[in-house]
């Protein structure tokens, strides 16, 4: 006779499993933050954790995808609809997600863009944040053009490739910087210029 499963047992294991990984994750954080990404390795994280160097790979392929967690954890928090409002208020409010997020932990996110050049992972990961992002301002756009705020002809998925490429080029440059641009100042002012450049049908 087969046995039956044991679903308190595997719902033990899965939670257990669960803060495992979130142990990793937070104490590869606060090393990261404390000593520079770079200068952390797997040995001192599975230290910090107290599990073996095995038991970090069973959840983490590399120290790059702990990194990786943290930039689509915060993509997923800094995706979000902003409220009603001006079209140029929205989209700086859309914007205000990143820049947030990006001074918040200035180094860890230059790592990620460095790791960025190297691992397909976190390009797929841009990607994908990148879409949802113009997925966001598109219905922006939208609802402008709805409201006759944008001149008339405009398509919405263009306005939102436009706006897209205007926020990624604006963390390029405050990288390249080394954090000594205004990034918050830099978002707000050239969207409020694209968006009376469309209102304008410039």
């Amino acid at each position: 006779m087969n046995a039956k499963p044991d679903a308190a047992g595997d719902g033990l294991r899965a939670r257990k499993k669960r803060e495992v990984r979130e142990r990793l994750y937070s104490e590869a954080l606060t090393l990261f933050r404390r000593d520079g990404y770079d200068a952390v390795s797997v040995n001192a994280i599975c230290e910090a954790s107290g599990v073996a160097k095995g038991t970090f790979f069973n959840h983490f392929p590399t120290k790059d995808h702990v990194l990786l967690e943290w930039y689509q954890r915060l993509n997923a928090a800094a995706n979000a609809a902003p409220p009603p409002g001006p079209l140029a208020q929205r989209l700086i409010a859309l914007a205000s997600g990143f820049f947030d997020v990006t001074l918040a932990d200035p180094d860890l996110w230059r790592a990620k863009q460095q790791r960025a050049a190297l691992n397909a992972d976190f390009r797929k990961a841009e990607l994908a944040s990148d879409a949802e992002t113009r997925a966001l301002a598109a219905k922006l756009f939208t609802d402008a053009a709805a409201d006759r705020a944008l001149a008339g002809g405009l398509d919405a998925e263009s306005c939102a490739d436009l706006f897209v490429a205007m926020l990624s080029g604006t963390v390029h440059d405050w990288v390249l910087s080394d954090g000594a641009m205004d990034f918050r100042h830099a978002v707000t002012r050239r969207t409020e210029s694209l968006c009376a450049a469309l209102a304008a049908g410039v």
